[in-house]
């Protein structure tokens, strides 16, 4: 799978190749917010490669170091969690109802992503229609 965003390690026009399935709808890189940070430590640190496939959302931590991605992947079934693109250039998720939020990602094309979220979220509603 090949992987660009101004968020990732690559200069621009380079493509990584990381192992990933290939029949992903949407993936990239992000910046993962950091629940415990400094006053006036920028939050948003972790470099992370998220990616939709199959109406879940998957989360890898990518090693700077090695330039590798984590081998141990944070799955996110995106029917069970409230979504928020509202924020200029954010990405959150959150628990339905309590407002408990999970996790928050600084994203090139939040819209984009959004995007297909909505698509996931159409298929679940439309497979437990099926199962009726």
């Amino acid at each position: 799978m090949l992987a660009n965003s101004r968020l990732g390690p690559a200069a621009k026009g380079v493509q990584l190749r990381f192992d990933i399935p290939d029949d992903v709808e949407i993936s990239g890189f992000m910046l993962k917010k950091k629940k415990n940070h400094g006053r006036f430590e920028d939050p948003y640190k972790t470099r992370v490669f998220c990616y939709i496939r199959n109406g879940k959302f998957y989360v890898r931590n990518y090693i700077v170091e090695k330039d590798i991605l984590d081998p141990e992947v944070q799955e996110i079934i995106i029917s069970d969690w409230q979504w928020d693109g509202e924020d200029k250039g954010k990405l959150s998720i959150s628990r339905s109802g309590s407002g408990e939020e999970l996790i928050k990602l600084k994203v090139d094309n939040p819209d984009e992503w959004m995007n297909h979220v909505y698509m996931a979220l159409a298929k679940a509603h439309d497979s437990q229609e099926d199962e009726r």
